[in-house]
């Protein structure tokens, strides 16, 4: 059995989150690689390479590089992209669907777990 005194409840939640959002983090870092990303045309990459349909997400690495540590205010924490094209990848653009790969590992992400675990509570 587990206690949980109710001081020590805000530390546990901030390092429950922030693992968590770690651990997400990582999934997404992996996932840029998954060959699942429908694209309507060919394409030419920086390397040299020629990809069609389905793809992945990695041209120069640059976008899936730019993870930034996640940020933690209280109970909340935010991933970050800083490449500069990471909002047209995720979201679309005129003429370019979006590849909404947060979304896209969240669904199969087991938050609940990754909170217990770093929380100390599994």
């Amino acid at each position: 059995m587990t206690v949980v005194r109710m001081q020590g409840l805000g530390a546990l939640t901030e390092r429950g989150l922030l693992g968590a959002a770690t651990d997400f983090g990582k999934a997404c870092t992996g996932a840029f690689d998954d060959p699942l990303w429908n694209w309507p045309h060919t394409t030419r990459r920086r390397n040299g390479e020629t990809v069609s349909s389905p793809r992945n997400l990695v041209d120069s690495g640059d976008l899936r590089d730019s993870l930034m540590p996640p940020e933690q205010a209280g109970n909340a924490v935010r991933l970050t992209w800083t490449s500069d094209h990471a909002g047209e990848v995720f979201l679309g653009a005129p003429g370019k669907p979006g590849r909404n790969l947060p979304e896209y590992v969240a669904r199969s992400f087991n938050f609940p777990a990754a909170f217990l675990h770093h929380a100390g509570l599994l």
